[in-house]
């Protein structure tokens, strides 16, 4: 097949189909091409349809999901981009306004709408609007770093940062304010020196930047703060030849980088225990450069129902949370779309797609937010929200609801990095199993609390430490942590996980005790509970 024929081949990426987390790269040789494949080598996309755009010396990439773009740089003095799904074709963007010759990197920020680009034959850092309205300019470096021409790029908006890679002869790491001030060389010791660096990413949840020397065949890294501590990837059979460009990916511990020359890609592990090659079968591999991730969404809070509870009841389903893009990483997943599913007693209701059901019917409701990307589609389902029948009023127990039974096993484990604070109980899922005995159906309240140490007051009473009390009496005392939960309890036996975090945030390393407390038609039953221990993470090798 030609490079031409190549080209204009669509990349299909439809949203309906099952997900699939793809890495992407540019060929950098005469025949350029922008191409991906599977992470977990199980095949190859066409490549991206480039036809429009100006061809030929293609370099840096980098991915806007909410505009469903791929942004890429060619060395012929053009910034351009097409859709992920390869349709509409290619076209430069309108960089009128900055300076261009070379551009080299690429990094995008979609919330501010601008790219970002690396221009080695003439200095500078350009940045134009990602929506091809022109608006580009120059930033302006003030402060001691070098600029010598620049060629690898990442960009934190978060913390308001750009960095870049400085070539031979300068081999310098640099970082300034997104505004061109403040601007220095980092601190590189403890690392290899670089030797012709070109791709930087960080590793911003271990505060790192990484980059790849092209002439001294090392990945390497340093810290963010300025403070060195640096070192080198551990790649073994992870080949480096030429390394050009990075993505990092520190929820999977990897990191990825394109090697000119071999054309392979190649990865490793962060945690220093070796590497290997990503699968390109299939997929063009002739140069192989600038790396990009494209994940699927990645789930991070359930969504919740709000609404009545007698039917026929009005009920809204709120968007559930997603992991953002990692810019500074060159790793993207955030939803470009999204759906809502709802279901009634387990079964879907036909024609539910909005965020807004009609509930006529009595019965158990639940709704799910379907978020999607080029990559694929992911979902979250939240807690059940119970409707009562119209026609029957409701009926006060007796007595309180009672639960007979609550344990928890593993009594210790380690807190979940992230969602909710109960979830199903699938083997997969981290935390430990709870158990629960109703005799009637109820809503269940779920507290942590935890004893601490604390001073006799004069009415007898045990507060928290001052410097006043310091002379007091020590006593114990029970406080009840922020994050309280709640879960729908039917009668008879009930199990879910709970995952060691409360109010969106993992649990501290100690003691605590889960206390449960049923509710039922306005009565509150006798509160039981158990002890259960949060480890702390295993230590990084």
């Amino acid at each position: 097949m030609s490079a031409v024929a190549a080209c204009l081949i669509a990349l299909a990426l439809a949203p309906a189909a099952p997900a699939a987390d793809r890495i992407f790269w540019t060929n950098i040789s005469a025949s350029a091409s922008v191409a991906s494949a599977n992470l977990d080598g199980s095949g190859a996309g066409a490549n991206l349809n480039t036809a429009g755009a100006t061809s030929g010396n293609f370099r840096g990439v980098a991915i806007d999901v909410a505009r469903n773009r791929l942004f890429w740089t060619s060395f012929q003095g053009k910034v351009s981009f097409a859709n992920l799904d390869g349709t509409g074709g290619a076209q430069d963007l309108n960089i009128a306004g900055a300076v261009v010759s070379n551009p080299t990197g690429l990094a995008v920020d979609p919330v501010a709408g601008l790219v970002y680009w690396t221009d080695p034959g003439n200095n500078t850092i350009g940045f134009a609007r990602a929506d091809n309205t022109g608006g580009g300019g120059n930033l302006t470096i003030t402060g001691t770093a070098t600029l010598a021409s620049p060629i690898g790029i990442a960009v934190d908006p978060v913390a308001g940062k750009i960095y870049w890679a400085n070539p031979t002869p300068d081999n310098k790491i640099s970082v300034a304010n997104l505004d061109g001030s403040g601007s220095i060389d980092l601190n590189v010791s403890g690392a290899t020196a670089p030797d012709n660096p070109q791709g930087v990413a960080l590793d911003l949840v271990a505060q790192r930047i990484y980059w790849t020397s092209v002439y001294g065949q090392k990945i390497s890294y340093t810290r963010l703060d300025n403070t060195g501590g640096g070192g080198d990837v551990t790649t073994a059979a992870g080949t480096v030849a030429n390394p050009s460009g990075l993505a990092v990916d520190a929820e999977a511990g990897r990191v990825y980088w394109g090697n000119v020359g071999n054309s392979t890609l190649g990865y490793a592990r962060l945690d220093n225990s070796g590497g290997g090659a990503v699968s390109t079968s299939g997929a063009t591999a002739n140069g192989v450069a600038w790396p990009a991730l494209l994940k699927t969404p990645a789930a991070a809070g359930a969504p919740a129902i709000g609404g009545g509870s007698v039917a026929p009841a009005t009920l809204t389903c709120s968007r559930g949370a997603w992991a953002t893009d990692l810019l500074a990483s060159f790793l993207f997943r955030a939803p470009g779309t999204f759906a809502f599913r709802w279901s009634r007693d387990g079964a879907d209701v036909p024609g539910a797609t909005g965020a807004t059901l009609t509930a006529t019917q009595a019965g158990t409701y639940r709704c799910t937010d379907v978020a999607s990307n080029p990559a694929g589609s992911a979902s979250q389902t939240s807690a059940a929200h119970v409707v009562a029948p119209a026609a029957v009023p409701p009926v006060t127990p007796p007595s309180a609801p009672v639960l007979s039974r609550l344990a928890i096993a593993p009594t210790a484990f380690r807190a979940a990095d992230r969602g909710a604070s109960a979830v199903a109980p699938t083997p997969a899922s981290r935390g430990a199993r709870v158990t629960l005995t109703l005799d009637v159906a109820a809503s269940v309240g779920y507290r942590v609390t935890q004893r601490r140490s604390g001073r006799r007051t004069s009415a007898g009473r045990c507060a928290a430490p001052t410097r006043g009390n310091r002379g007091r009496p020590r006593c114990a005392r029970v406080v009840t942590l922020a994050g309280a939960f709640t879960r729908a309890g039917a009668a008879g036996a009930n199990v879910f996980r709970f995952t060691g975090r409360l109010g969106g945030r993992k649990l501290a390393p100690g003691s605590y005790r889960l206390v449960a407390t049923p509710r039922a038609l306005g009565l509150a039953g006798t509160s039981r509970s158990v002890a259960f221990r949060i480890l702390a993470p295993p230590r990084s090798r």
